[in-house]
């Protein structure tokens, strides 16, 4: 009888716990769901959250409860949010660095781990490597910056090359007559690079009932410190607003971009020729005396240490 009312006493206890901290799943619709509906909703849930664990990266995953509040503390220290998020839109949001905050986390990451690299040589090497220690964690705050002024250089140039020979197709197209929105409409639908990209946001802006001057504005505040973009986007906006031909204006900024393509395309071919001399003169040039001398040398060796 007393092992009766134990166990009655002991499910008792867990009905309760179980009815106090079980979760049930929130019907919607119709107060009549049948098992099997209900069974194919959670089996959706559970797909979508497993979808978007397995396209979250695994450092993320992990790191994420420390490098996220490290990351904003970051952010109040260093008072620059805004200059970054002017250097991200610069660089196209990489994939990387697709906010200030993932921008913030590498740069926090990359100074702890150099930081405490430092910290394990000066248990080897003695106290007196420690000052290097901090010299690798500054350096790691650093190192983000470097990749994204990289980013930034190599997105510029591939905008300007894009631009110097796609603005004269736009301007054939003028010429036939058609509007701007026509006009861009048929140059994104050939491929390209990052010019072609952001002509393609401003024809989806097109096709959402966006004007033409502040699809431009949206354009050049998507794009902040590229010169050519902004003046691209400028011509556009004063043709549209006082009725000034575009064509002309687009053919002389076609010109000048192409002959100043073509310009640093020299330039740089000079500089590399003079960079090849130091590893001609180092590499290439012994080897060659290796081989053709080396056998003479043998021979002559042979000769005369007879």
């Amino acid at each position: 009888m007393t092992l009766l009312l134990a166990f009655l006493g002991a499910l008792g206890v867990w009905l309760i716990f179980t009815a106090l901290t079980h979760k049930f799943v929130t019907r919607h619709g119709s107060s009549h769901e049948t098992l099997a509906d209900a069974q194919t909703r959670v089996r959706l849930q559970r797909d979508v959250h497993l979808e978007q664990i397995t396209k979250t990266p695994f450092l993320d995953r992990v790191l994420r409860a420390w490098l996220e509040p490290a990351s904003r503390l970051f952010a109040k220290i260093a008072r620059r949010s805004d200059e970054d998020e002017k250097r991200l839109l610069q660089a196209g949001r990489p994939s990387r660095y697709p906010t200030v905050l993932d921008f913030y986390a590498w740069k926090v990451l990359i100074a702890t781990i150099l930081f405490f690299i430092g910290i394990a040589n000066s248990l080897f090497a003695g106290i007196g490597f420690l000052p290097i220690a901090f010299g690798l964690g500054a350096l790691g705050l650093f190192l983000p910056d470097i990749h994204l002024n990289q980013l930034i250089k190599k997105r510029r140039e591939l905008v300007r090359i894009e631009m110097a020979f796609t603005l004269h197709r736009l301007v054939i197209h003028l010429e036939a007559g058609k509007t701007i929105a026509q006009v861009l409409n048929a140059v994104v639908a050939q491929p390209g690079g990052v010019f072609f990209q952001e002509l393609r946001q401003v024809v989806q802006e097109f096709s959402t009932g966006t004007d033409v001057i502040p699809a431009m504005e949206n354009l050049i505040a998507r794009n902040p410190g590229i010169d050519d973009i902004a003046r691209f986007a400028e011509l556009i906006i004063r043709s549209q607003s006082i009725g000034q031909p575009l064509g002309e204006p687009l053919r002389q900024m076609a010109n000048l971009m192409q002959a100043k393509v073509e310009s640093e395309v020299e330039s740089r071919g000079m500089a590399t020729s003079v960079k090849m001399v130091l590893p001609i003169g180092l590499l290439v040039l012994p080897a060659i005396g290796i081989v053709v001398m080396g056998p003479a040398v043998y021979l002559a060796a042979q000769y005369f240490l007879r």
